[in-house]
């Protein structure tokens, strides 16, 4: 989100303000991202599984199984990508990771009425792209493997 676009949905306020609706903004995308991640992995996974079964069981010619096998490991990394991108972050000491590690005493002193820290916006930030990321990874090689499957069907039937 740009400042310009800031400005025109929040009154040049207070610094808290725009924090808060940017802070809004990345938490939104990475409900998103998780979402398209874990729909994606759901179904690779089931992709990946019944291509494994297929390939172990039938006999291709060559260039078939090639093309299959290629699609197989095209998928699997994209599973891998996936799963990366839903793994939880539980490292730093924002949100509620730190929550996490205060005493009830520490959560009552550390209280502050600005909602947003800087710090843990970049971090939100930094997380949605790394997720989008391996995301855009993941597509790119699941498309990929349709291709890589649709030859190996082609070649199967060619023989």
């Amino acid at each position: 989100m740009t400042d310009s676009v800031l400005t025109m949905t929040v009154p040049p306020a207070t610094l808290a303000a725009r924090l808060t609706v940017q802070f809004r903004a990345v938490h939104a995308e990475l409900g998103r991202v998780d979402a398209k991640a874990g729909t994606l992995l759901a179904a690779a996974g089931v992709a990946l599984s019944v291509g494994l079964s297929v390939l172990g069981r039938v006999q291709l010619p060559t260039a078939a199984a090639v093309a299959g096998w290629s699609a197989a490991a095209a998928v699997g990394v994209a599973v891998g990508l996936l799963a990366g991108a839903v793994r939880p972050r539980l490292a730093g000491n924002h949100g509620f990771v730190r929550l996490a590690r205060l005493s009830r005493e520490q959560l009552l002193a550390a209280a502050d009425p600005d909602p947003v820290d800087p710090g843990q916006l970049i971090w939100l930030a930094q997380l949605a792209v790394g997720k989008y990321t391996r995301v855009r990874w993941a597509v790119d090689l699941l498309r990929i493997a349709l291709v890589a499957t649709g030859a190996a069907a082609v070649l199967a039937a060619l023989g």
